[in-house]
């Protein structure tokens, strides 16, 4: 078979079915909207996913930074204690930014996480205190710091879920 001829035949198959493209499509319309609307559910749940993704890794991200304040704050205070100088009240405040993420991040597990870390945060701004740390203040801490650990222990176990 010539080439020129092939060719016409494929030209003359493609003229054919454009022809009866909208007679085809009245008939399987159904069967259309199906395959497109399934592929509109497929591509949204595929984008969902991926920016939920997006919102756990900048969570994990937030929640890694404010441990690392902590851990950056026992340095800094550690410094200032060998030179007399006491700073051990900087652990409050990623011990706040560590109490306010977990009241906000929908993940039980990083929210458990949190709470803990502050309870340990506030544990430590009393161990780190330079002089006598009075009773009303100490009281206050450690009640402080259950309340955090009896709020982890109520979230989901792991293992649960």
């Amino acid at each position: 078979m010539k080439s020129e001829h092939r060719h016409e035949l494929k030209t003359n198959e493609l003229a054919e079915w454009l022809a009866n493209f909208p007679q085809w499509a009245k008939e399987n319309r159904i069967t259309i909207i199906g395959v497109l609307l399934v592929i509109v559910v497929a591509v949204a749940v595929y984008i969902w996913k991926i920016h939920r993704r997006n919102v756990i890794t900048q969570k994990q991200i937030e929640l890694t930074t404010y441990m690392s304040q902590v851990l950056g704050a026992k340095m800094q205070i550690m410094k200032a204690q060998s030179k007399g100088t006491d700073l051990s009240y900087i652990l409050l405040q990623p011990a706040n930014s560590l109490n306010s993420f977990a009241r906000t991040v929908e993940n039980d597990r990083m929210a458990a996480f949190a709470l803990i870390k502050r309870a340990e945060a506030l544990r430590t701004e009393l161990h780190y205190r330079l002089g006598p740390v009075n009773q009303e203040d100490f009281i206050t801490q450690i009640n402080l710091a259950k309340g955090s650990y009896n709020e982890a222990v109520k979230k989901p176990p792991l293992f649960l879920r």
